[in-house]
């Protein structure tokens, strides 16, 4: 009887830790300030490439250490701070996507903030 309820009680609580996890990760999805729609002071907002991005783009690419080229840029965030941060979607030859933010700052200096991921960045 004590072994059940034991086992019952552990499992309550792994319970609890995977549903609040995914509640967690659902949030974080619907809060995710470069895919949000509004146009705030200081926020992120949807551009075009430039010879800026793209050398960001060509900086995150270098950190994956991979022989794969570059097929398409999917999307480009940016986020004027005191620099410019990058968020950039793309797809390699390979036809994965993956997605990376990287740090410019005013002196031209780059700093990968969000190393190369698998995925889209507003999924």
């Amino acid at each position: 009887m004590k072994i059940t309820l034991i086992i019952m009680m552990l499992l309550a609580i792994i319970t609890g830790c995977t549903t609040s996890s995914t509640s967690k990760d659902i949030v974080m999805k619907k809060n995710n300030l470069i895919c949000n729609n509004q146009n705030l002071a200081g926020g992120w907002s949807k551009t075009q490439m430039t010879p800026e991005s793209n050398q960001a783009l060509d900086f995150a690419i270098a950190s994956m250490n991979t022989k794969q080229k570059l097929a398409y840029v999917t999307s480009v965030y940016s986020q004027t701070v005191n620099g410019v941060n990058y968020a950039i979607e793309f797809e390699m030859e390979d036809s994965k996507i993956y997605h990376a933010i990287v740090y410019r700052a005013l002196s031209g200096d780059m700093t990968l903030t969000q190393p190369a991921q698998h995925g889209n960045i507003c999924s």
